[in-house]
């Protein structure tokens, strides 16, 4: 990713490092003794959409990754990667061939998926955590973690792109169609100067029928931050019921320094609450949107257009 003052990045791990890190790690010896006593398998487990992960090895998989690809190419039935909690230290790739997979978490603070990727040593396109190319993904209580350092201002290829959702540069960006429900979008840039954007969506042409909608979220963190910047020309972002507190910087969004993209992108801000909510100093293309345009973006119609999005619920067996 190139443009503004800011540039971006993500790595595929070598699959003897993922193995690796992956071993069970025992520190308590009650725990080394017996990691599996008091386990909790899933309780839709013995169907055979469900692919369960635990890092003692109290599943069939002790790796994310390694779940995943198990999973039969081209399904058309869901299938669940139930994830028990711990941290899963890996980099995790959905293939375009492994489409309608959840990934089922047990809290976002307990169930982690982390990696250090970044743009100096990947690009940005690979740099991401979890890098999901497929359609039909789902994913629920469960943080997608980059560990990469945090950039120093005026630092460039320091984007590291990690859902809660944490940090600095563009750390939510690409050109897919997606809906964030109750999220927590947690920044941690620094605050000498602007630092940061929650997003950067890439729509680039009119016919496009992508954007980002955030609804019920909340922003949290350090820094002084943008909402999103202009990747492409025809970026398209919502941001709607979403707390903003004074991290976000009055004008909340930027051309990528490309005001012939000010005509042709789409800001859009509905009900938002919070200091950082008020647009009396936003960029003169940022649209405070009337119910009816926010509409169409304020639940999971929006990314329903096939049908393939299900509603959640506690049962792990979706239909």
């Amino acid at each position: 990713m190139s443009g503004g003052s800011i540039r971006s990045a993500r790595v595929c791990c070598i699959v003897v490092i993922v193995a690796i890190l992956c071993l069970p790690v025992f520190t308590d010896s009650s725990v080394r003794n017996n990691p599996c006593a008091n386990f909790q398998p899933p309780s839709d487990a013995a169907a055979l959409s469900i692919y369960c992960v635990d890092s003692n090895g109290c599943c069939n998989f002790s790796c994310v990754q390694s779940a995943v690809d198990a999973i039969p190419e081209n399904s058309l039935t869901r299938s669940v990667v139930w994830i028990n909690s711990g941290t899963y230290i890996e980099k995790v790739t959905v293939n375009f061939s492994k489409p309608n997979v959840t990934f089922q978490g047990q809290g976002f603070e307990s169930t982690i998926i982390v990696w250090n990727n970044s743009a100096k040593n990947t690009g940005t396109f690979y740099s991401a955590t979890v890098d999901v190319f497929a359609t039909g993904f789902v994913t629920n209580n469960i943080s997608f973690k980059n560990a990469s350092p945090a950039p120093k201002p005026g630092d460039r290829d320091g984007q590291a792109v990690a859902i809660r959702v944490s940090g600095s540069i563009d750390f939510i960006f690409g050109n897919g169609r997606s809906f964030y429900e109750k999220c927590i979008l947690n920044s941690v840039a620094t605050s000498d100067g602007i630092n940061g954007a929650i997003c950067a969506q890439g729509r680039e042409y009119a016919a496009d029928d992508t954007g980002f909608a955030f609804v019920n979220c909340r922003i949290t963190g350090s820094g002084l931050i943008l909402l999103g910047r202009a990747w492409r020309p025809y970026s398209r972002v919502v941001f709607a019921h979403t707390d903003m507190p004074g991290i976000i910087v009055p004008e909340g969004w930027s051309d990528w320094d490309d005001p012939q993209r000010d005509a042709t992108m789409f800001y859009g801000e509905y009900m938002c609450t919070g200091v950082g909510a008020n647009m009396t100093g936003r960029v003169p293309y940022a649209k405070p949107l009337t119910e009816q345009q926010a509409q169409i973006y304020l639940d999971a119609s929006y990314v329903d257009a096939d049908g393939w999005l299900k509603p959640f619920n506690d049962s792990l067996i979706v239909n």
